[in-house]
């Protein structure tokens, strides 16, 4: 349903969701999210691996995988804290090794390599926040909606289709473009 965003307050509000990872895998995630703040995570899977970490630095989105204590970082070279609602998806493409990011349906990495290392822990996935050694912190100020977990790496037509969608019940998991 519209209007029934999830609000975060940037000091303590978070969803925690369980494990749906076990090994390294092609993947996209995608968000919606509105903010004035400049600090706070809007997505991560986590464990001692990183497989997409979305987070706002200073307005930026920063973007980073880890695969063991190897990593990718990205971040944009624009704002997006202005209080309007912006799209972020990312996509890992274990099979070409690389990483896609954009951002309201504008691709701003293109195929970066993704790192190599090891992938061998079970995954928990948070919004809003992100856990540092058993707690929470990083914490989202604003609002985040549709996000989105694909079992594969969106292609450019893909995420178009999915930014101009009008209408969305997805479930936490889904692969709608097969």
């Amino acid at each position: 349903e519209f209007d029934l965003a999830g609000v975060f307050n940037g000091s303590s509000g978070y969803v925690d969701l369980p494990n749906i990872f076990n090994s390294k895998v092609s993947l996209t995630v995608s968000a919606w999210f509105k903010t004035t703040g400049t600090e706070g995570t809007i997505y991560v899977d986590w464990n001692s691996d990183k497989n997409i970490h979305i987070q706002l630095i200073s307005g930026k989105i920063y973007v980073s995988t880890y695969y063991g204590t190897t990593a990718l970082n990205f971040t944009s070279p624009l704002t997006y804290n202005n209080g309007q609602w912006h799209q972020v998806v990312v996509a890992n493409n274990i099979i070409a090794n690389t990483r896609n990011t954009w951002v309201d349906n504008q691709l701003i990495e293109n195929n970066a390599t993704l790192p190599s290392g090891t992938f061998s822990h079970a995954q928990y996935i948070a919004i809003g926040a992100q856990d540092v050694g058993g707690s929470f912190a990083s914490f989202f100020n604003g609002s985040i909606d549709q996000v989105r977990i694909f079992n594969k790496a969106l292609n450019a037509t893909e995420v178009t289709t999915l930014y101009n969608e009008t209408a969305c019940t997805p479930p936490i998991v889904e692969n709608c473009f097969d």
